[in-house]
């Protein structure tokens, strides 16, 4: 057996080094004794130049990270003492529309890095490591490029059309972006769980109810095994239910593949993940990445992939977890579920005050009675889903009752892990990720029309720069940024996030606000629309609002006009959700604050254009 394998660095071990290390490639898959539910990717970190972005690649060393974290982890990623850097020190990356036919065999490709011919100074992995170039499984894809937010890729393509391209994807991020949405999902996958013999056990209950399919209506139900997240639900619907069952063999090839080269290969602790597109057809896929040169042009190396137009087997989806409220209550005397479970605590106190993230350690297991810390994770663009009705329901009656546990929520926790609770020593935390994983199906009526009007301001004022930012967490598109309200926990229930902040009862669906940024000779001022949620039950009376709240046209702009970036207002975001309305003027100590509304008689999309220009130049005197 091979040793290094064996003594494969933890990627804790990597929090001292104060090199900018850049996430260039996976490896394998390894055992990891410290929890063997939570096996190790093998990831190669590149020592970088900032700001040139020139690997070092006879400095690269490689390190595990556990396969809980892959819903996060990507290639492109840097790190420097074992932790993210913030965004704004990345490489640039290119954002590209890449489409194909993933039922063609020229399209699609088994493939490795050794066969992608790589130039030296692209070559991802060093010398030494010339066995995982031969060994790690990548998608080797041939196809149209359609769009780019690279301004000379975007001239040709405007100029030509879209035009062949050849782009590299490592398996690793197929599976990260079809199949996981969670750490729990992440490591059923890796430990067997898709396997036929345990799929209907380990993923799957039917012993209250069995999975159905209705293939007239494209309807189905079914539960899921307790650990698993409402977020996983059109994912196992996909696997489920696709009728030629591409979805499960692409999902089942992940540990088939691990264990078939762990049987073949002399270092036995290694094995090389593969695994498929789960449908068949012509697709769009929004990849980010960037290009790399080859020994004779160059190809594009999808490091993330965004977006995916590809169908669901689906156009409805019913679904709970086997351990879950509804349904009709429990009788009076029934037991208590799960009696005399860890109260959740406070973790342990953060070492540096400034840090709101603390360390990702995983490869040690979170103490079992400290609270979790979630993640947001990048969100992710499924045009199959748009319309796609998605039902979280109980169908059965309750045979236990909740007992209320004194929970609390914290977002500032060091030694964030994984893995399953542990009830020894440990310095870690157990940590989570969420996703919204349903898009909306279009962008509500009053932020499409917010749109109309931005794209208003930009033709009559053509000297103000105007453009849409995002705060904190969002998705573009079609060139826009609309974010998402931060998640804030209730004053009472600190587990409970607030129902503002979501447009749905079963807080699934994130609720959006545009923030446009107008900058008028370098002076700064910008604008904050919200989404509306409509009431449960439309008014009566015409004339009253069918909206939960009617929050104005908000204006906030620094005291000397300073540009701001947009994560500086998410504690004013925050102080909404709590509020349910925009902060009035005493909550804000560095931004002057003004607003406009909709109603008061305007008819047409030019009156609220009108109100927005007499809002931005009486903020201009």
């Amino acid at each position: 057996m091979n040793g290094t394998t064996l003594n494969l660095k933890k990627f804790r071990n990597l929090k001292h080094s104060d090199d900018l290390l850049s996430l260039d490639w996976f490896g394998g898959i390894s055992p990891n004794s410290d929890e063997t539910d939570n096996p190790l990717i093998e990831c190669f970190f590149t020592p970088t130049t900032p700001g040139t972005f020139q690997r070092a690649y006879i400095g690269q060393i490689r390190a595990g990270i556990a396969v809980g974290y892959l819903p996060s982890l990507f290639l492109g990623q840097f790190f420097r003492n074992g932790k993210h850097v913030p965004l704004s020190q990345w490489q640039q990356s290119e954002t590209i529309t890449f489409e194909l036919d993933t039922s063609d065999l020229e399209a699609v490709k088994d493939a490795t890095l050794h066969d992608a011919n790589l130039a030296d100074q692209s070559k991802l992995l060093a010398s030494h490591f010339s066995d995982i170039r031969k060994r790690s499984g990548i998608k080797l894809l041939n196809g149209l490029l359609v769009k780019s937010d690279r301004e000379s890729a975007a001239r040709f393509i405007l100029k030509n059309g879209p035009t062949p391209m050849s782009a590299i994807i490592h398996d690793m991020e197929l599976i990260r972006f079809y199949f996981t949405n969670s750490p729990f999902s992440s490591k059923q996958i890796f430990n067997g769980a898709f396997q036929k013999e345990e799929l209907f056990v380990r993923v799957f209950n039917r012993i209250h109810e069995h999975p159905w399919f209705d293939t007239s209506t494209k309807s189905g139900r079914f539960v899921y095994r307790h650990g698993y997240k409402q977020a996983d639900a059109p994912i196992l619907g996909r696997i489920l239910f696709e009728p030629n069952g591409l979805a499960l063999k692409a999902v089942q090839r992940v540990f088939k593949q691990i264990t078939v080269d762990r049987i073949n290969y002399s270092d036995g602790w290694l094995g090389f993940p593969r695994t498929d597109f789960p449908f068949n057809g012509k697709t769009r896929l929004k990849l980010k990445g960037r290009r790399l040169k080859t020994q004779d042009g160059f190809i594009f190396l999808a490091c993330q992939m965004i977006g995916c137009s590809g169908p669901f087997p689906f156009k409805s989806l019913s679904y709970s977890d086997e351990i879950c409220p509804g349904g009709a209550p429990p009788p009076q005397d029934a037991p208590v579920a799960f009696p005399g479970a860890n109260t959740l605590v406070h973790g342990p106190a953060n070492e540096d005050p400034q840090d709101q993230h603390g360390e990702s350690v995983s490869d040690e297991p979170p103490l079992s009675n400290a609270i979790k810390i979630t993640s947001e994770l990048d969100y992710r663009e499924f045009e199959g889903l748009r319309a796609v009705k998605l039902k979280h329901e109980k169908l059965r009656d309750s045979t236990h009752q909740s007992e209320f546990k004194n929970q609390e929520y914290d977002d500032s926790l060091v030694n964030a892990s994984t893995g399953g609770g542990v009830s020894g020593n440990s310095s870690a935390v157990g940590q989570e990720f969420s996703t919204q994983q349903r898009p909306q199906s279009t962008v509500s009526p009053d932020l499409e029309t917010f749109v109309k009007i931005i794209n208003d301001l930009r033709k009559i004022r053509p000297t103000w720069k105007i453009k849409t930012i995002c705060v904190g967490n969002g998705v573009e598109e079609e060139g826009e940024w609309f974010s998402f309200f931060p998640k804030v926990p209730c004053k009472q229930r600190k587990r409970m996030m607030r129902q503002f902040s979501f447009m749905d009862k079963d807080k699934f669906i994130r609720r959006k606000f545009l923030c446009v940024e107008i900058n008028v000779d370098k002076r700064y001022l910008y604008i904050f629309e919200a989404q509306r949620r409509l009431r449960d039950t439309p008014p009566a009376d015409e004339k009253s609002s069918p909206y939960k709240e009617d929050l104005p046209i908000l204006l906030l702009r620094g005291i000397g006009y300073e540009e701001v970036l947009g994560d500086d207002f998410i504690e004013i975001l925050k102080l909404t959700v709590k509020n349910e309305t925009w902060p009035d003027g005493s909550d804000l100590t560095h931004f002057v604050k003004d607003y406009t509304v909709h109603g008061m008689g305007a008819q047409s999309v030019h009156a609220v254009v009108v109100r927005i220009l007499e809002l931005i130049d009486r903020n201009l005197l």
